[in-house]
């Protein structure tokens, strides 16, 4: 079971936004009146009596995790697998299913190039290969790529039945769920089951930024 209240931002927020709101609009309505050149004089001379820097660019409040406006989301119990789907489940599933995803079906996949072998990089980007992601070049299109071979025709999943399967679309991992009886986690679910717990933090392991632990 798991149940979290998942606070994106609260009433300490609200006063916050609130309050910079109305110092936003003072500011603009003294420069529209006085013009820009004065007012920067008037802010400057302020800083220079006060001893400390005066603001001349509006207040900006954001919400914790980036999103426009606040939500406040209660999430009710719900049960949920404490790890990602293994390799190892996901072939009983296709053994029992006789299921074919995706990526079998479209004959290849996205792959992140840091995880191919020369070889196959030198086919994905020779004239007979799929290329990279214009935007995203480190993802490279290989030909051959789904879960059973995934970083292509030269790789396997042999001693990787711990791992989390790959290559699984939506439609993919919505099968498998059916087909023993589940379903798949709304997006508030998923949020709140990611943070371990954890209510009005940045990120699931807390508000310090680790890149070490992001994609």
């Amino acid at each position: 079971m798991f149940g979290s209240r998942a606070y994106l931002d609260d009433d300490a927020f609200l006063d916050a936004k609130k309050r910079a709101e109305r110092e936003n609009r003072r500011m603009r309505e003294m420069r529209e009146s006085v013009g820009d050149e004065a007012f920067e004089m008037i802010q400057q001379s302020l800083s220079e009596r006060s001893g400390q820097p005066m603001r001349t660019e509006e207040i900006r409040v954001s919400t914790r995790d980036g999103g426009k406006e606040p939500d406040t989301i209660y999430v009710r119990s719900f049960l949920i697998d404490r790890t990602a789907v293994s390799v190892r489940q996901f072939r009983n599933f296709v053994k029992e299913s006789k299921y074919k995803t995706d990526a079998e079906k479209f004959k290849w996949s996205f792959v992140l190039k840091r995880h191919l072998s020369s070889t196959i990089l030198e086919e994905s980007d020779g004239p007979e290969g799929l290329g990279h992601a214009k935007e995203t070049p480190w993802w490279i299109a290989v030909l051959g790529a789904y879960w059973r071979r995934p970083e292509g025709s030269d790789s396997s999943i042999k001693n990787r039945n711990d791992e989390p399967v790959t290559h699984i679309s939506w439609n993919d991992a919505k099968a498998y769920c059916e087909f023993y009886g589940r379903r798949l986690p709304t997006e508030m679910e998923w949020e709140a089951a990611a943070r371990g717990g954890l209510e009005d933090a940045l990120l699931p392991w807390g508000d310090e930024l680790n890149e070490r632990m992001c994609n």
